[in-house]
C-alpha cells in the first residue's frame, strides 16, 4: 500500500515537474521566441505618444500585430524592472516579434528619426506650427525661446528675435526632441550656409547682417522664382536709395492673421513698423525664414533701373521703370485676374449642373 502511495507521489511530482516545464517553456517561448524570423518579418512605425501607461504600449503594440500579445509585452516589462522606463518617441519594429525584443527596443529608446523639412520663407509661427505637429513638441514654448534674449544669446546672437535666423533645410529629429536643441539646429545651419564673404558684403554695403536678412525675407516673401530674385533685389535697392516706400505685400501678409490672401486697401493701413506702405526704408527685422538664394540676392542685387514689379499671371513678374509702365502692367494682370476668376465660376456652375 506505501508503495502505491509512494510511486502515486512520484508520478505526481513528475506530472507536476512536467507541467512547470511546461509553463516555462511557453513562457520564454512567448517572451522570447518571434513568430516570424526578422529577415522575413514586416517592418511597422509605431508612434508612442507622451504620457502614454505601459497598458497603452502593449495594446497598440499588440493591435498593429508587433507582439502577440498585450499581457505578455505587460508581464514582461514588468519582469524587466523596466515598465516605468518605456520611452515616448517613434519606432521601427517588425510583426511579431518577442515581447523581449520589443521591450528592450522601446525601454532604450532606440528611436527612429522624423523628417522635418522646413520651407523657405515661412515665419516662425508657422516653423513652430510644423514641429509641433512633426516632433510633438509645445509651439508656445517654441515662439516663446524664440523671443527669448537670455536664450538667444547663448547661441552668440544679439537681436531681439530669431525670426529670419530658423534656417529652412530638411531635418532629422527624434519625436520630442527638446526644443532648444531643434532651434540651435536651425541657427547653426544658417551659420554654415552663409559664407564670410557674405558677412563682408554685407559690411561693404553699409548694413548689418539682420538688414540683409531682412531684406532677404521680404525677397524671398515676393518671388515665385528663383531667376528673378536679383531683378526684384534690385527694385528694393533702387527704393531705398531714392527714400521711397518698398511697398511689399509680403510684410503686410506678416500683420494680418488670417493670411496669406488677397490684401485689401485697409490693410495696408495697419500701424506697425512693419508696415512698409507707411514707413519709409526696410522693417524692423525679418519677417520669414530666407533661404540661400535670396539672402544672396539681398547682398547682390541685379543693375537695373526698376522701381515696380506686378505680378504677369504666370507665377512671374513685369518689371517697370515708370508709374506710368507700372499701371499699364497692374492693369493687364487685373483683367487677367477677372478672366481666371469667371473661369472658375462657370466651371462651379457647370460641375453643379451636373450633380
Amino acid at each position: 500500500m506505501k508503495k502505491k502511495r509512494s510511486l502515486a507521489w512520484s508520478r505526481l511530482l513528475v506530472l507536476l515537474g512536467l507541467l512547470v516545464l511546461w509553463v516555462g517553456l511557453f513562457a520564454a517561448w512567448s517572451v522570447f521566441w518571434p513568430l516570424k524570423p526578422s529577415d522575413t518579418a514586416d517592418n511597422v512605425t509605431i508612434r508612442i505618444p507622451y504620457g502614454a501607461f505601459p497598458a497603452q504600449i502593449a495594446d497598440s503594440l499588440a493591435t498593429q500585430k508587433v507582439v502577440r500579445s498585450a499581457c505578455w509585452f505587460r508581464q514582461t516589462a514588468r519582469f524587466m524592472g523596466v515598465a516605468d522606463q518605456l520611452k515616448a518617441g517613434m519606432y521601427r519594429l517588425t510583426v511579431d516579434q518577442s515581447a523581449y525584443s520589443a521591450v528592450t527596443h522601446i525601454a532604450r529608446g532606440e528611436q527612429v528619426y522624423v523628417r522635418v523639412t522646413v520651407a523657405e520663407g515661412l515665419p516662425a509661427r508657422q516653423i513652430a506650427h510644423l514641429m509641433s505637429k512633426s516632433l510633438e513638441i509645445d509651439s508656445l514654448r517654441f515662439m516663446q525661446r524664440v523671443e527669448d534674449s537670455l536664450f538667444i544669446q547663448t547661441l552668440d546672437l544679439v537681436v531681439p528675435t530669431l525670426e529670419g535666423y530658423l534656417y529652412p533645410d530638411t531635418y532629422h529629429f527624434t519625436l520630442g526632441t527638446d526644443i532648444d536643441t531643434i532651434i540651435q539646429r536651425m541657427v547653426q545651419q544658417l551659420k554654415k550656409v552663409v559664407p564670410d564673404s557674405f558677412y563682408q558684403r554685407s559690411e561693404k554695403m553699409g548694413f548689418d547682417f539682420r538688414q540683409v536678412l531682412t531684406l532677404a525675407s521680404i525677397i524671398e516673401g515676393e518671388a515665385l522664382l528663383t531667376s528673378e530674385m536679383t531683378i526684384i533685389s534690385s527694385v528694393y535697392h533702387n527704393r531705398l536709395r531714392r527714400g521711397m516706400p518698398l511697398q511689399a505685400d509680403p510684410t503686410i501678409q506678416y500683420l494680418i492673421s488670417d493670411g496669406p490672401r488677397r490684401l485689401l486697401w485697409r490693410d495696408l493701413k495697419i500701424e506697425s513698423p512693419y508696415n512698409t506702405y507707411l514707413h519709409i526704408g526696410l522693417p524692423p527685422g525679418p519677417i520669414n525664414s530666407p533661404g540661400i538664394d535670396a539672402i544672396e540676392a539681398a547682398l547682390y542685387p541685379q543693375d537695373t533701373p526698376y522701381l515696380y514689379f506686378v505680378a504677369d499671371g504666370r507665377g512671374g513678374h513685369r518689371f517697370s521703370t515708370t508709374l506710368q509702365e507700372h499701371n499699364l502692367a497692374k492693369k493687364q494682370f487685373d483683367q487677367i485676374r477677372r478672366q481666371v476668376a469667371q473661369e472658375k465660376r462657370e466651371k462651379a456652375n457647370r460641375e453643379q449642373s451636373l450633380e
